[in-house]
């Protein structure tokens, strides 16, 4: 990174729905220095794969749907060895969970 060049803030957002595709249902925003990933999932049990390649595609903060049952940001963690904390809040609709990653 170059002096005067701004560090790369990368997060992503994981929601629910039926029929999604995470390999073509996502959408990336790239304003002043974050990049911003939004990907659906056709059912909780394909978050942890989805969360992983996020993080190996350099993501710091995973964010789970309030939707999904706090058992998944649990195996969404222990898949996610790099992390160095997670934060667990309730929502609305359940639970969500933020990652922060030391990638």
């Amino acid at each position: 990174m170059s002096d005067g060049e701004a560090a790369l803030i990368s997060w992503a957002f994981i929601f629910e729905a039926p029929q999604m595709d995470p390999a073509v249902d996502r959408m990336v925003i790239e304003r002043g220095g974050v990049r911003t990933t939004i990907v659906g999932v056709p059912e909780q049990a394909a978050v942890v794969d989805v969360a992983v390649a996020l993080v190996e595609d350099g993501a710091q903060f995973i964010e789970l749907c309030g939707g999904f049952e706090p058992v998944w940001a649990g195996r969404v963690f222990d898949a996610i060895r790099a992390c160095t904390t997670t934060a667990f809040r309730p929502c609305t609709n359940g639970w969500a969970a933020s990652t922060r990653c030391s990638a």
